[in-house]
């Protein structure tokens, strides 16, 4: 179970992609939820949702906590108090 999978990653990935004020324009998931017992997360989630700016955006409990943009020149994954970037990032990171 996926218990990092919550919603401020949402709202991180809307603001990111300036799109807090308008929202996804259609939106496709599957999930699967505990057959018993207890539960307050689903098992597993998969979710596609797309923007009108034409950005998609793909979201699973299979994925690394965090968010991911990709660009035409690269991509940066940032999570909390951490970040990557393609080998061409010019930031030193020691």
């Amino acid at each position: 179970m996926d218990h990092r999978l919550g919603s401020a990653p949402f709202d991180s990935a809307a603001w990111g992609m300036d799109t807090e004020l308008t929202g996804p324009i259609s939106i496709e998931a599957v999930a699967q939820f505990p057959k018993s017992g207890l539960w307050m997360y689903m098992v597993t989630l998969w979710a596609k949702a797309d923007y009108k700016n034409g950005i998609t955006m793909l979201t699973s409990g299979g994925y690394p906590n965090g968010i991911r943009y990709e660009g035409t020149d690269g991509w940066i994954f940032v999570t909390r108090g951490d970040y990557s970037a393609t080998p061409s990032d010019p930031v030193r990171r020691d």
